[in-house]
């Protein structure tokens, strides 16, 4: 067995020893089983629907449902970003020649050696904002997949991770090496084109036939993907300008740069002393070098980009109808041995503001020397309802996951989107409260995207032996890959599978418990919980949780849950205790069903209720909790059940303090849930007083349904809260509300001392 499925099995035999498991909700939760899965509309020009008749983009290749697919890499590429080919291209346009551009971004490689560092890295992830990917970027990729593994890595989860990092930015505390000093200038951008071209690289690359970036290809009988590259194509110039340029303006043209200007072909003769295109900035400049632009967003809409190729069948209301640029700037060149300026204006654009009076020509107008600075970006409203940026090479869109109780659809708040274009633009955003997001930074060409299961709060983590990587990683959904112009329209939907073991069932499951989390956070009674948990989902059809709060734990009990590892995994410990870490150590678990078994409200209330513990545990602390982890253990072995029961617990359990803590779960996890069946609910196994918090709070009753009488009224769940603080008896709860908690209400002691007599404590 290797180190990976090793520390998999291990972990699942720790959570399912050590859960804290709470009540099914069959009989008090139904979801609605019978939902339609929407189709591809016009409303969304990148629309994708992963569920039970979902929508799939063609290059979305599944061989077996459930299982990852591996990314497929082509040949290492000529780096155009390098500074050493920057540079290059700047001393080849300009005749003001610099030994060396500086450098905006850092690409390097990482080494993690270890879980440990795994954990590291998600943390860098999650803080600076980063992205990491798992395979060198300067490859072409024939075909993006779900995982990439180096040959040289010593396991998968161990791979090289590779990332770009801007200048100023922090560097991970993992082992690792620079690939490459970048800079990396707008696209559209004389820099950009000229380095492009000086390296070989295809600036006018198209879609082609294979959908998946670039060229064609076709599936062999072994499942490999054999790739063809894409041919060169003409792609039209920007309406308004000779950029990109149709008069085959290369770096070989004996006119360059020269031939950037409309009057000029390839074979004429480039004269003068000035630079015919004088840079628009220069290092050092405070915007360098965005500077370099030679367009803005003035006019979000440029219609046909160098690398894009619109679809051509699509004629829905987003269609874009393209406009000419209407950006006045100033761009010296020469012409007969004169120094003029030349403005870039539009056909309806007004730059006359900054015009010298008294001179104009067909081709160009005397500049006053001031250029505008570009406004700030617009926002506009896309198909998904979400406020993105105008400018529709600014990725944007919405996130939502089906809701079985409402059969609607809803935003999956606060996950992390992931997104890098065909070279080393790469930006992490969050989800807002609505499922929206925006990045601001253009991209053209292709573009893929990711969704993670990760932020501040919690990471998503799952146990599927199809994909192992979802527990050291953290569940992460590779989107798709996409084409421009228009990344501001992106929709995604997570409509769950009815098979358990797929991956649209896994990505409905991390959606539905991650807004869970969030949910839990702006509960109304302000009642704290643990950043940072780890939350590991499996599919395993029990639909019941657990709060074992190991990675948060500080106690033995770590070293306990080795050799309970062990001890399940007979002659392999040794390897166990020296391979198991905590850094993957679950703080909650559930077990997930296929969608209609499990539902939204079933997630709900569960995961409600295992927050409710981690918010008493990060009260607590270890050792405390130790009380209810070895309680469960003892009385799992003893073959007690979970929690045992009255007159038959095992030895050494804690049943006063188990309900004190189940009492808790279960009644906070049902208030958040907004569950209406919980009167007449008194006792769990016999013990735990599910119901003691409602009553605690309702209103009066002259008599209970359960058949006790009920004279305590309006404490509040907050009180509930601080009273576990002091109580790991139920002696010791009913003191704190005796002594705490009754000044200003209109309770007795006779009241309280009742209520907890009905409870037999």
């Amino acid at each position: 067995m290797n180190r990976l499925n090793f520390l998999l099995a291990a972990l699942v035999v720790a959570v399912l020893s050590l859960g804290i498991y709470s009540c099914t909700k069959d009989e008090i939760l139904k979801g609605n089983e019978n939902i339609k899965t929407q189709t591809r509309t016009n409303a969304f020009d990148h629309n994708f629907v992963k569920g039970d008749g979902g929508v799939r983009p063609e290059s979305d290749y599944r061989p077996e449902e459930g299982k990852p697919v591996k990314t497929v890499l082509g040949a290492v590429r000529n780096n155009p970003y390098s500074v050493q080919n920057m540079t290059a291209a700047w001393n080849k346009l300009y005749k003001e020649n610099l030994s060396t551009l500086p450098k905006t971004h850092t690409y390097i490689k990482i080494s993690p050696s270890s879980d440990e560092d795994l954990e590291k890295l998600r943390q860098y992830t999650m803080n600076e904002k980063i992205a990491l990917f798992d395979f060198p970027l300067e490859n072409e990729v024939t075909l993006m997949g779900d995982y990439y593994t180096d040959p040289s890595a010593t396991s998968p989860e161990l791979t090289y991770q590779y990332a770009v990092i801007p200048i100023g930015r922090v560097f991970p505390n993992v082992s690792y090496i620079v690939v490459s000093d970048l800079v990396i200038a707008p696209y559209l951008s004389y820099l950009t084109y000229t380095s492009f071209m000086m390296t070989g690289n295809a600036y006018a690359q198209t879609q082609g036939g294979d959908g998946n970036g670039g060229g064609s290809g076709s599936w062999n009988g072994t499942g490999t993907w054999i790739y063809t590259p894409p041919n060169n194509t003409t792609v039209p110039t920007i309406p308004g300008t000779n950029f990109p340029p149709q008069n085959g303006c290369m770096p070989s043209c004996s006119s360059f740069p020269c031939c950037f200007l409309p009057w000029y072909d390839c074979n004429s003769t480039c004269g003068g002393t000035g630079d015919p295109i004088k840079p628009n900035c220069r290092p050092g400049s405070a915007s360098w070098p965005n500077c370099l632009s030679l367009y803005d967003e003035v006019y979000p809409n440029l219609g046909p980009d160098p690398d894009d190729e619109p679809d051509p069948t699509d004629t829905g209301s987003n269609s874009p109808t393209g406009s000419d640029p209407f950006y006045c700037e100033c761009v010296y060149y020469d012409y007969g041995n004169e120094e003029r300026k030349w403005i870039v204006e539009s056909i309806d654009g007004d730059c006359s503001q900054f015009e010298e009076g008294g001179w104009n020509t067909t081709w160009s107008v005397e500049c006053s020397g001031y250029t505008p600075p570009p406004p700030p970006p617009s926002l506009t409203t896309n198909g998904c309802g979400c406020q993105v940026y105008a400018n529709e090479r600014k990725p944007g869109g919405c996130i939502k996951v089906l809701n079985t109780t409402t059969a609607g659809l809803v935003g999956v708040r606060r996950v992390a989107v992931h997104m890098k274009d065909n070279w080393f633009t790469t930006d992490v955003t969050f989800t807002d409260g609505g499922g929206c997001w925006k990045i601001n930074s253009e991209y053209h060409g292709r573009a893929w995207m990711w969704v993670k299961f990760y932020n501040g709060n919690a990471t998503i983590r799952a146990l599927r032996l199809t994909d192992p990587l979802d527990l050291f990683l953290g569940v992460r959904d590779y989107v798709g890959m996409m084409w421009g112009p228009r990344f501001n329209n992106i929709n995604v939907e997570y409509r769950g599978s009815s098979n358990t073991g797929s991956a649209d069932q896994l990505f409905w499951a991390a959606s539905t418990t991650h807004n869970a989390v969030q949910d839990y956070l702006g509960n109304p009674d302000g009642i704290p919980v643990w950043s940072d948990l780890n939350i590991i989902l499996s599919p395993s059809g029990s639909n019941t949780g657990g709060a074992p709060m190991l990675h948060k734990g500080t106690s033995a009990m770590t070293t306990i849950a080795d050799l309970l590892m062990a001890w399940a995994l007979g002659p392999l410990a040794p390897v166990a205790i020296i391979v198991s870490h905590n850094a993957l150590y679950p703080d909650i678990t559930y077990g997930y069903s296929g969608l209609g078994v499990s539902t939204t409200g079933r997630i709900n209330n569960t995961i409600y209720h295992e927050l409710a513990h981690a918010s008493h545990h990060q009260l607590v602390r270890d050792p405390t909790w130790d009380l209810i982890r070895f309680h469960i253990v003892a009385n799992s072995i003893a073959g007690n059940g979970v929690y045992g029961s009255p007159g038959n617990f095992a030895f050494g359990s804690s049943p006063q303090f188990t309900a004190v803590a189940e009492g808790w779960g279960h009644h906070y996890g049902d208030v958040l849930a907004g569950n209406p069946n919980l009167e007449g609910r008194r006792f769990r196994d016999g013990f735990i007083p599910w119901g003691l918090g409602l009553d605690l709070s309702d209103p009066r009753r002259v008599s209970d349904p359960s058949g006790y009488d009920d004279n305590v009224c309006c404490f509040t769940d907050a009180q509930y809260f601080s009273s576990l603080a002091g109580a790991i008896t139920m002696q010791g709860l009913r003191n704190w509300y005796l002594n705490v908690h009754m000044n200003g209400t209109s309770n007795t002691a006779t009241q309280v001392n009742s209520l907890f007599n009905n409870y037999n404590f």
